[in-house]
């Protein structure tokens, strides 16, 4: 199965897409399957990266949390299985 890697950023507050893709993306994603509110990715970061992110620390508080994935647009985290590095995430 080839791999569909996907750029995304988190985004803490409303910025406009021209600004979000001129910095540096917060995480690197194997899209698995796109449903039509979902997306299914796996993650290309290493499993400790992901757990010191800030969005990360957030997710586990309970806290929404929105990316922009490239090519896709804006998604809030709906599930995270840390283990097999696999990310839900649905349209806000």
């Amino acid at each position: 199965m080839a791999i569909i890697a996907l750029r995304a950023w988190y985004l803490p507050q409303y910025e406009p897409l021209d600004q979000i893709e001129q910095r540096p993306h917060d995480l690197r994603l194997n899209k698995s399957s796109l449903l039509k509110t979902a997306l299914r990715a796996d993650f290309l970061d290493d499993l400790e990266t992901v757990q010191r992110s800030e969005w990360f620390q957030r997710y586990r508080l309970g806290e929404t949390v929105e990316f922009y994935i490239e090519g896709s647009g804006s998604y809030t985290i709906a599930n995270i299985d840390v283990l097999s590095h696999e990310q839900g995430t649905s349209k806000p």
